[in-house]
């Protein structure tokens, strides 16, 4: 498990990252300062970590943010909740959850605010969360690559996600939900500098060949 602490002027708030088993899953713990309010996102497949830290550190679990309702990112969602009696928190268009959110709204954690951003594409219900300098990115975008699409038209949807993201601060950290990068978190910063993806929002020709090509791409770059 990797810590993230960030220094506010009314002390910090804190970022947890878990591995969560499945297909490399990130899951995460927010809090609002030490054994504080807290939220989880994506505690799936397996809810383990997170149910174990949060026992430990005493946080007071106020809800569960479901980045999307794909099984690998909602199969934990049972468990915790049958531990912790707090609604699941995601687009209007996720049948999972329980309290529903739209762009742009916000969700208050103690006293510190998440704000959601609605960002389709991989999913028609995916949902970024920005938490004091922190994105939390889903399968939306991930270190130096970026969630798979269906067709044109969900690239395209993507596309236009990613750009919105992209006018955030080059400072705030990028949480994704799956380990596939070179590291396991960045900066909206070094994404904009690096990630092939990001390099080609000026052209959607360009975005959507890269797409088409990523394998290819992928072995002439050595990436894994």
């Amino acid at each position: 498990m990797n810590s993230k602490t960030a220094d506010l002027q009314k002390g910090m708030v804190i970022v947890e990252q878990c591995s969560c088993g499945g297909d490399r899953n990130f899951g995460y713990i927010l809090a609002d300062g030490p054994g504080g309010s807290a939220c989880v996102i994506d505690p799936s497949p397996d809810p383990t970590a997170v149910i174990e830290h949060l026992a430990r550190e005493h946080y007071s679990l106020k809800g569960i943010v479901c980045t999307h309702n794909h099984p690998d990112h909602t199969g934990g969602i049972d468990l915790l909740g049958s531990l912790y009696k707090v609604p699941v928190i995601g687009h209007l268009s996720n049948s999972r959850a329980d309290l529903f959110v739209s762009d742009g709204e916000e969700f208050l954690l103690g006293d510190r605010r998440l704000r959601f951003f609605h960002t389709p594409g991989h999913s028609a219900d995916s949902i970024c969360i920005l938490f004091h300098g922190h994105l939390f990115s889903g399968d939306t975008l991930f270190v130096g690559k970026v969630g798979g699409t269906a067709n044109p038209e969900t690239a395209l949807a993507q596309f236009d996600s990613l750009q919105r993201l992209m006018d955030l601060d080059d400072a705030v950290m990028v949480w994704p939900g799956h380990d596939y990068g070179m590291s396991s978190h960045s900066t909206i910063g070094e994404e904009r500098r690096n990630n092939p993806f990001i390099l080609r929002l000026g052209d959607f020709s360009e975005f959507l060949r890269l797409k088409a090509n990523w394998q290819s791409y992928q072995r002439e770059h050595g990436i894994n």
